[in-house]
């Protein structure tokens, strides 16, 4: 890491600074705020409005002390450079010309209190690069397409960095994210909208670094990624739509074949949505140097709100790993994934409809619980591995909730999916969490869910959506929908409604009127007061179809589920060797 920080700094003090020829009619970006779903769309940049006061600039390179009390001398910035009395500069429109080789602003091997606000920083490599400094606020300026928006390095310490607009999209694989510190300490990060960026925030072999309040949306990569990092704070963040990434990673880091872990993290009081994992703690590289848990340990995951991500966390390879007082609902498959982790905890956590899982109790003659029904018996939780997790006193929604003595602890343990043979022995009747918003619990598909060749009419069923945390009335519409030639979901546009305000978690389909074709079935859940959650089944089926025949016919013509040329290789070999027995 030594060696990364001289070739910047050797870059940097080197490469000098071209001047930048800018249009006088060049128009200063508005970037609007994010919608109440906290969305954003770039195409929102083109809305482009004139700052007249914007003064146009070259790039500022700010070397040492001396060098910032002459600047602000000649530029006639306010300030002293004083704690109470900061050097300001502001008002400038700095846009390089095609991502050039430099900083727009540099802050490098100084210690007065300076403040940059107001500024519109443009097609930098780093927008600004903040070197061996200390004492620096960054406030209230746009950065759009900056390889690296704002870049901090080289035990850089005390730097406040808030409500910016922190907008790259760059496809640059080098980029290292929105806001990155290497090796610094005490940088807050706050307010902030950081969108469409490689990273959102990337924090390595630093301390005492923390993250709250910002908007962490779209970036290409992971939202917020922590590693080899300790005392990191990450909290009341909106961390959303990381598709194929976490919304928070934690993790280890090599360097000078060293492993760093990351320790003492707090995650706490965040809204987790969209995203691949929503909260993810794993080594990357430890293992294959022999060490595993000694790196990651010390994690506090309380009071967040994790729903609608793929997983909404996973836990793998940690010691003193700890869960607790989450909301976690409507994940696709599991609420958290739970790998080789030792003396963590999981407790009064509210789990909701994560996962398809339904167990029925009933009471029998001896007035003892017995299983009646179990259908796809998948708890919301999985625990792989050695190591002892304490998981008790949450609320399973998917739980029944007898509970004979009253004492608000359910009678039946509530069992946890994997290698790890883990229970909540007290399961908890009621919710434990707050839930300052209410939702609604999504409506998860039963039948059909997936491959089965139907000839007749049949029932389609859901579980029943509910609305937390005081109930209330919903009602369900039934869409059925296909793509030719394809069967995964999420290419389906064409959905056709079938009913609507139905009260009942079921629906009679009449096949009558309806093709011979591969479907999938989607419900819609929806509350008076405007919430709404929604299933599909992932896997298509087919009504009406000889489903032998529409295989082989896929295999040579399209791409029907579970068949392959593979398959019609088996079948040629297959029907090859029952000739010559004969």
């Amino acid at each position: 890491m030594k060696s990364l920080f001289l070739i910047f700094l050797f870059i940097i003090i080197t490469s000098g600074f071209q001047s930048i020829s800018i249009n006088s009619n060049s128009d200063i970006v508005i970037i609007s705020k994010f919608d109440q779903k906290h969305t954003f769309d770039l195409n929102e940049i083109n809305q482009k409005q004139k700052f007249m006061n914007y003064n146009k600039l070259t790039p500022i390179l700010i070397n040492g002390n001396n060098k910032l009390i002459s600047l602000a001398a000649t530029n006639g910035w306010k300030g002293n450079g004083t704690e109470i009395n900061p050097f300001i500069i502001e008002n400038y429109n700095i846009t390089g010309a095609d991502e050039n080789e430099n900083a727009l602003v540099q802050f490098f091997s100084m210690s007065l209190f300076v403040k940059l606000r107001n500024c519109y920083l443009k097609n930098g490599k780093w927008g600004v690069l903040i070197s061996s400094a200390k004492n620096i606020i960054i406030e209230n300026n746009v950065l759009i397409n900056n390889q690296e928006p704002i870049f901090i390095i080289g035990e850089s310490s005390n730097i406040n960095i808030t409500q910016n607009e922190i907008i790259s999209n760059l496809e640059n694989s080098d980029s290292y994210g929105g806001v990155s510190i290497h090796e610094a300490r005490e940088v807050n990060i706050y307010k902030n909208n950081i969108s469409q960026n490689v990273y959102g925030v990337q924090v390595l072999l630093s301390k005492d670094i923390n993250i709250y309040e910002n908007i962490v949306d779209k970036n290409r990569n992971h939202g917020i990624w922590v590693r080899g990092s300790s005392e990191i704070i990450i909290n009341d963040n909106i961390i959303t739509n990381h598709s194929n990434n976490a919304g928070i990673f934690i993790s280890d880091l090599k360097d000078s074949g060293n492993i760093n872990g990351s320790q003492k993290i707090t995650i706490q009081n965040n809204t987790v949505y969209g995203n691949n994992y929503g909260i993810k703690s794993s080594i990357l590289i430890g293992e294959e140097y022999g060490t595993k848990s000694s790196v990651l340990s010390e994690l506090l995951i309380s009071q967040n709100i994790i729903h609608d991500n793929w997983i909404g966390g996973l836990a793998q390879n940690c010691s003193n790993w700890n869960f607790l007082n989450n909301t976690v609902y409507n994940n696709e498959r599991y609420a958290i994934q739970i790998i080789d982790i030792n003396t963590s905890n999981v407790k009064y956590n509210t789990f909701i409809t994560n996962r398809n899982h339904i167990l029925k109790y009933s009471i029998d003659s001896d007035n003892d619980i017995v299983a009646v029904e179990e259908d796809l018996l998948i708890s919301q939780i999985s625990h792989f591995g050695i190591g002892h997790v304490n998981i008790s006193q949450n609320f399973w929604s998917d739980h029944m909730s007898i509970d004979k003595d009253s004492d608000k602890i359910i009678d039946v343990k509530y069992i946890i999916e994997g290698t790890a043979n883990n229970s909540d022995d007290t399961p908890l009747v009621e919710i434990p969490t707050t839930i300052k918003k209410p939702f609604l619990s999504k409506p998860t598909i039963l039948f059909p869910t997936g491959f089965e060749s139907i000839k007749e009419n049949f029932l389609v069923n859901w579980t029943e959506a509910k609305i937390y945390p005081n109930g209330g009335e919903v009602k369900y519409s039934v869409y059925i929908g296909n793509e030719v030639n394809s069967y995964d979901v999420t290419l389906v546009t064409n959905w056709n409604k079938l009913n609507n305000n139905l009260l009942d978690a079921s629906y009679d389909l009449d096949i009558a009127s309806i093709d011979d074709e591969w479907y999938h079935i989607k419900v819609v859940a929806e509350s008076n007061n405007g919430l709404k959650s929604e299933d599909t089944n992932d896997k298509a089926f087919s009504i009406g179809i000889d489903r032998q025949k529409d295989q082989l016919r896929g295999a040579f013509g399209g791409s029907i589920p579970g068949f392959s040329i593979f398959g019609v290789l088996g079948i040629l070999i297959f029907v090859t060797v029952k000739k010559k027995k004969k």
